[in-house]
């Protein structure tokens, strides 16, 4: 035999050897491939009835199925034969319809858990599209110079697999800082064991790192390939590359959704595993009744979200606990995913268990962090709450709301768009006991709207609340249409709240005569509330005033009262309200109505407006001389925000504590220039032998009490810290002077830092500072409040929800933006 002839059979050797790896490693892969598809279908077949992202799933993996078949055939069976040259135009097709699913996959997981990041979604929708054109545009040029590309990659080679490999790289960091994010907040919870949401998260991490790590290397042969000389030995092994790429690209959405749903993987210890965490912590071991019996315990979600994260069986019970009540935007997402969508949760859908739904966004204009806050909420009520509201209705009991409140002043969404396609014949409103709406009511669909509230309205229905949001509001017209549907369908309503809107150009002639008709009255009516903050002082606006007079003389039931309206009426006629014993509104109303000394008033709640002044003071001292019996005296200042005055002297509220001796709540606002006398005056409080619950308020002006060298640099930073100084100081003068208090449970105190310039007040508005004095173990407490948490015992619509409070039922949104992506 010839050296040639040597040469010749080495190299057949060669290739032979090569082909037979080549073709181990495509069958080996498309075994498993089957195998794990068999697996993910059976798995989506065992998740219940078949929804859109079920089918579409199955769709996408049977288009990989068989273009990865036939890409075994060709390179397992046609090589071993003479085929015709036109099926070299296929495999690269199969090849690349395998990869682009793949990273669609890939990319569609990254885009659920970061919904509402429009930058990210941007920059994977505009990789993914690079990505499929870029991966055509090479598998044409293949087709068309298949002559002269038979054994090496050209440059759309190489550029494809790159971009590939990017998308692929940066859909991964977006999935590991999602799960970075969320084992941040863990740690915040103090729980240091892996929940199911961070097990998934760590799946999708390390599945995609290691289907990077193969990209990685494929991308590195193509470059050697296309910018050195290599020899028959690196060719083999590039072929060989290539196959473990194209087996990797079928079966890892495969592999995905089988980790996702067994919840295992190898790099997860099996010691995080749900039951072993469950049996040593113990709470598995627990008879439900002590797992139902902590539940009814626990009074802040916080603690309940927390402990779900801890024990499967404690999240199946305590489900039921968070949801019952669901007062934050956050909890809409999760009310308004499908039961399909919920998976690997198996438990009942929590909107089955909601009975309370109250929707609050707190509007601050003046903060731009704020702002971008509240229309990230908007955005989610927006989209989420018609489903969430069919959610409930179908999940759910019959009747299953007890009451329904949505507070939205900035938003333009309609109240028939919020509301969603809910069926007249639902039942969901059957049983609402309390309903309190603001949101708008625009003309263009008014009718639509009074036929979505008619379902909420009923027999049924105790309270009946109405605000008006900062635009959109229904006009006076429509107002009247509203609320004459609620005198006809409520009849036994104990409560109503009412604001009217603020438009001075049209006249309020239909709602005059709304209130003086005898049909629209409540016999059961205990609680009322009228608001009408038009400036009344303009006398075109006096004209369009509505009077109420004949309203309350029809009620007189009533015993609590609340009128916020610069239109003054007697309430002292005889006859009117007999019953009355709480009063919330502006200080001349309330001088009238103490005027006569024969209201058995308990509770007194005043508005200080900015026409009030220190005579107006006097005038109330000497009412509340023939009101002794007073409990709760709440004395609030509106003109606060505008700073026309700055609170009340010390000297007042000491003469008002002389005369209100037997006080349970108290709440009152110092003046700057009266901090010094605020620690004399607590001494005076500290005799309220029965005082339970005390709020002081104060305001604190740098302009005044810093040298004007030093005050020009003063920013926020520095003014958080001055008023902090000084709220501390109070403080611990607080303390000293309650310190033998016997009944006083809290006492809470905010200072307002004001700069005090010439400056419009929404240019540098005043920073404030909140502390609290609780009692616990004999001894009081300072605390400072970070959030806006107050008590506010003197509103008849209170609002206790928090600004600060995001980790309501956070953990199921989570898990429900990893589980989205599987489908």
């Amino acid at each position: 035999m010839t050296p040639d002839e040597q040469g010749l059979v080495s190299s057949f050797a060669q290739v032979a050897f090569f082909n037979n790896v080549n073709m181990i490693v495509t069958i080996t892969g498309y075994g498993a491939f089957v195998l794990g598809t068999s697996i993910a279908v059976l798995s989506l077949r065992r998740r219940g009835p078949w929804g859109p992202s079920q089918i579409s799933l199955l769709i996408c993996l049977f288009i990989i199925f068989i273009c990865f078949t036939w890409n075994v055939f060709y390179s397992g069976g046609f090589n071993l034969m003479d085929i015709q040259y036109t099926f070299q135009y296929m495999p690269s097709w199969a090849a690349t319809v395998n990869l682009l699913l793949s990273d669609c996959i890939v990319v569609w997981t990254a885009w659920v858990m970061f919904q509402y990041d429009k930058l990210w979604r941007l920059a994977l929708v505009v990789l993914m599209i690079a990505n499929i054109g870029v991966n055509i545009a090479d598998c044409i040029w293949g087709d068309i110079e298949l002559n002269i590309e038979v054994a090496s990659f050209t440059t759309l080679d190489w550029l494809s697999s790159i971009i590939s490999l990017a998308v692929n790289i940066f859909a991964t960091l977006l999935i590991a800082f999602k799960a970075w994010n969320h084992h941040r907040f863990m740690t915040t919870l103090f729980l240091r064991k892996r929940t199911r949401a961070q097990n998934i998260l760590l799946l999708l991490v390390e599945s995609g790192a290691m289907y990077c790590a193969i990209q990685s290397v494929y991308a590195v042969f193509i470059l050697l390939d296309v910018y050195t000389v290599v020899d028959v030995g690196f060719s083999q092994a590039m072929n060989i590359i290539t196959a473990m790429s194209i087996v990797a690209a079928a079966c890892y959405p495969v592999a995905v959704i089988i980790l996702i749903r067994k919840d295992s993987s190898p790099i997860v210890s099996s010691d995080f595993c749900d039951a072993g965490m469950d049996h040593r912590v113990g709470f598995e071991s627990l008879p439900i009744e002590l797992d139902c019996l902590i539940a009814n315990q626990i009074t802040d979600t916080a603690t309940l979200s927390a402990l779900t994260l801890v024990s499967r069986k404690l999240y199946v019970v305590f489900t039921p606990e968070l949801f019952r009540s669901v007062n934050r935007a956050e909890a809409l997402p999760t009310l308004a995913s499908s039961q399909n969508e919920r998976f690997p949760l198996r438990n009942p859908h929590p909107a089955s268990f909601v009975k309370h739904l109250d929707i609050w966004i707190p509007h601050k204009d003046y903060d731009p962090q704020s702002s971008r806050n509240e229309l990230r909420l908007l955005r989610i009520v927006q989209n989420c709450m018609p489903q969430a509201l069919y959610n409930i209705s179908v999940y759910g009991e019959k009747a299953v709301l007890r009451s329904f409140k949505i507070d939205l002043q900035t938003s333009t969404t309609s109240f028939t768009k919020l509301i969603g396609n809910i069926d007249e014949e639902n039942q969901l409103f059957e049983s609402l006991h309390e309903l309190s709406l603001r949101c708008c009511f625009p003309v263009k669909d008014f009718r639509q709207s009074l036929a979505r509230l008619k379902m909420a309205l009923g027999p049924s229905l105790r309270s009946f609340e109405l605000h008006r949001p900062t635009e959109g509001g229904a006009d006076p017209r429509s107002l009247s249409k509203l609320l004459s549907l609620v005198g006809e369908y409520c009849n036994n309503l104990t409560r109503l709240c009412i604001e009217l809107p603020r438009e001075r150009e049209k006249p309020h002639k239909d709602l005059q005569v709304l209130f003086d008709d005898a049909a629209f009255t409540f016999p059961s009516l205990t609680v009322f509330s009228f608001t009408d903050d038009r400036n009344f002082l303009q006398p075109q606006v006096i004209q369009q005033a509505v009077d109420i007079t004949y309203f309350l003389q029809r009620h007189t039931n009533i015993e609590e009262i609340g009128y916020h309206c610069l239109h003054k009426i007697s309430l002292r006629q005889n006859g009117m309200l007999p019953h009355l014993t709480r009063f919330c509104g502006f200080l001349p109303q309330a001088l009238d109505l103490c005027g006569d000394g024969t209201r058995p008033l308990e509770s007194l709640s005043i508005s200080i407006d900015g026409g009030s002044n220190e005579t107006h003071s006097a005038n109330l001292i000497s009412a509340l001389k023939k009101t002794a019996i007073i409990r709760r005296l709440i004395i609030k200042e509106t003109r606060l925000r505008r700073l026309y005055l700055q609170g009340f002297s010390s000297s007042s509220i000491n003469s008002i504590i002389a005369i209100c001796a037997n006080l349970t709540h108290l709440q009152c606002t110092f003046g700057i220039d009266t901090t010094t006398m605020l620690q004399q005056s607590l001494r005076a409080i500290s005799n309220l032998r029965r005082l339970e619950h005390l709020k002081l308020m104060t305001i604190k002006s740098v302009y005044k009490e810093i040298p004007k060298a030093e005050y020009e640099p003063f920013g926020a930073k520095e003014m958080r810290t001055f008023i902090k100084l000084t709220g501390h100081e109070i403080m611990l003068a607080m303390r000293d002077a309650f310190g033998a208090h016997e009944n006083l449970q809290t006492a809470l105190f905010v200072v307002y830092g004001w700069f005090g310039t010439p400056m419009p007040w929404f240019h540098r508005p005043p920073i404030q500072a909140r502390f609290a004095l609780r009692k616990g173990r004999n001894q009081f407490h300072i605390e400072d409040q970070n959030d806006s948490t107050e008590w506010d015992f003197g509103n008849i619509t209170p609002r206790t929800a928090t600004d600060d409070d995001t980790r309501f039922m956070a953990e199921e949104s989570d898990t429900f933006d990893v589980l989205q992506s599987v489908r």
